[in-house]
């Protein structure tokens, strides 16, 4: 079943989500944390300093691929 948030104001409806954390990586002030959301698509949120940037799903791909994607980033390889 899908949960929705709406917002009070607009009316809009936006469709929430739980993470299940899979992995870490961490590389000096750098740090990626491989997800799971509820609706089964894998991701990573990139961190620096300790401060989310930016939360990155991938619908269709695998978690192979988020943990990839979680190494590059760490590794400066892949930037925001």
């Amino acid at each position: 079943m899908k949960k929705f948030i709406v917002n009070p104001i607009t009316g809009e409806k936006k469709e929430m989500y739980t993470y299940d954390y899979m992995s870490t990586y961490l590389r000096e002030s750098r740090r990626a944390e491989v997800f799971k959301r509820s609706d089964g698509v894998y991701g990573i949120e990139m961190y620096v300093d300790g401060t989310l940037m930016k939360r990155e799903p991938y619908k269709g791909k695998s978690l192979a691929w988020a943990e990839s994607a979680a190494e590059n980033y760490v590794d400066g390889i892949k930037n925001l």
